[in-house]
This record gives structure tokens, C-alpha cells and sequence, in this order.
């Protein structure tokens, strides 16, 4: 299964400050949503509220509760969903890497488009000058 987590962008961005939403986390353990929410509210899984008074789940803590768990449905081994933990972590981080270089590129390119911007309004001030003004007089 693919790795889906939704990411903030911010380049500082790093694993540990990256958490799940019960959807997203019902996914990465193979169980229903409604499963990670019995958890959450029987106090078996870690969950703090942000403040849109959403359920956000640490990727640590729903590993946890998985080792915990007595008969996990997707677990093989020491596999989440048939990726390894150590995988999910190696994923998570380069997620946080590509949504970093994707703000570095949007500034970039910003900055350009207003060095453009900049070059063409000293560009058509000149040229107005030089029309207006002649040094010359034949």
C-alpha cells in the first residue's frame, strides 16, 4: 500500500512533527477508521485534538498500538501493510524532503517572476527616457 499522509508546507518540516489523521492512520495499520476511533477513545492509542478540534495521531503512537494490539488484521512479521516501520520512516522523510524542495521551487520562482517583473519596468523606463530626452540636437 501507498504511503499517504498529509503534509504541511513547511520546509522545516521534519518525521516527528508529522501527524495522522484517523483516516490516514486507519489506512497505514489495515483497520477501519472506525477501529483507530474505539482505540483513541478507549484511550489505547495516543491522539491529541488540534485546533479545529480534529483527532491527530503520531506515526510513533500508531506503531506503538499496533506492537500492542494481540491480532493486528495486516500485520506480518514487522511489517505495516506490507511495508516494513523502518520503511515508513524512510518514506515519511522523503515526503517531508520533496514538500520542502517544492516550497524552495514556488520561492524560486517567485523571485524570478518579480525580477522579471522588475527587469521590464526599468526596461520600459528607459526607453521612455530615451525618447523624451536627446542629447543631440540636429
Amino acid at each position: 500500500m501507498e504511503l499517504s499522509v498529509i503534509l504541511s508546507v513547511e520546509p522545516s518540516l521534519k518525521v516527528h512533527d508529522i501527524m495522522l489523521s484517523p483516516n490516514n492512520a486507519s489506512k497505514q495499520a489495515g483497520v477501519s477508521r472506525r477501529t483507530i476511533m474505539v482505540a483513541i477513545e478507549s484511550f489505547k492509542l495516543k491522539a491529541s485534538r488540534n485546533n479545529r478540534n480534529h483527532w491527530k495521531i503520531k506515526p510513533d503512537d500508531l506503531r506503538q498500538w499496533m506492537d500492542q494490539r494481540d491480532t493486528p488484521p495486516s500485520r506480518i512479521g514487522d511489517t505495516i501493510s506490507g511495508t516494513s516501520t523502518g520503511q515508513v520512516s524512510q518514506d515519511l522523510e522523503l515526503l517531508i524532503q520533496i514538500k520542502g524542495l517544492e516550497v524552495d521551487l514556488k520561492g524560486t520562482q517567485d523571485r524570478l517572476d518579480d525580477v522579471k517583473e522588475d527587469r521590464d519596468h526599468w526596461r520600459k523606463q528607459a526607453q521612455e527616457l530615451a525618447r523624451k530626452r536627446r542629447w543631440w540636437h540636429f
